[in-house]
Order: structure tokens, then sequence, then C-alpha cells
């Protein structure tokens, strides 16, 4: 389902490049499938849309760049500030698997730290 996804999405960016929406979906459907780096590419090609940040903010956490998440996060606030309750609402409805994995990051993180410090 993923991969049809994604050819669906490629074809609307084919007719419009600047289809904002086509490129934040792809970017969803690669964070699915894990390819956080090809998800961050898709998202950097929305300007100004303080989802495609804060989605961009949690593929990077799942990457273990947290100073760059939090970079990404602090954007989406600064283009939503009227719309911020809204935006911490979805945040707080992150899905528990995806916590888990934004936790995951955050204790590699921490361990590659731990270790290089050592």
């Amino acid at each position: 389902m993923c991969e049809e996804d994604l050819e669906s999405y490629e074809k609307a960016i084919a007719i419009d490049p600047n289809l904002d929406v086509a490129h934040v979906n792809k970017g969803q459907t690669l964070d699915k499938l894990e390819k956080y780096h090809e998800a961050i590419e898709s998202y950097d090609r929305v300007s100004g849309d303080y989802i495609a940040y804060n989605l961009k903010g949690l593929a990077l956490s799942s990457l273990g760049k947290l100073e760059q998440a939090l970079e990404s996060s602090n954007m989406a606030i600064e283009l939503n500030e009227e719309g911020f309750d809204t935006l911490k609402k979805e945040i707080y409805c992150i899905s528990s698997a995806d916590l888990m994995k934004l936790l995951n990051g955050i204790k590699k993180h921490a361990s590659q730290i731990i270790t290089t410090r050592c």
C-alpha cells in the first residue's frame, strides 16, 4: 500500500512540483517506511508550512538528530503561533509507537554521547 501511495504522490509532484500537500504526504509515507532521510528531503521541499516542520522534527528525532529536531519544532511553533494550541494537541496525539520510536532514538543518542565522552 505504501509503495502505491508513493507512486501517486510522485505523479502529483511531476504534474505540479509546488504541490505542498503531495510533498508532505510523501514524507509521511516515507516515515512509515522508516526512510527518514528521504522523508526529510520531502519536507524540505515545502516552504513555510508548520506541519512540514513539525513532521521533519519527528523524522530528525528518529535519526537521533535531536538538536535539529528541536530547531525544526521551534520553526513550526514560530510559523503557527496563533495555532500553537492546535499544534500542542497534534503533538499529544502522537501514537504510542511513534512515542516509543522517539524515546528509543533519544536513548540511542544519549548512549552514543556517554560512550564518546568516557
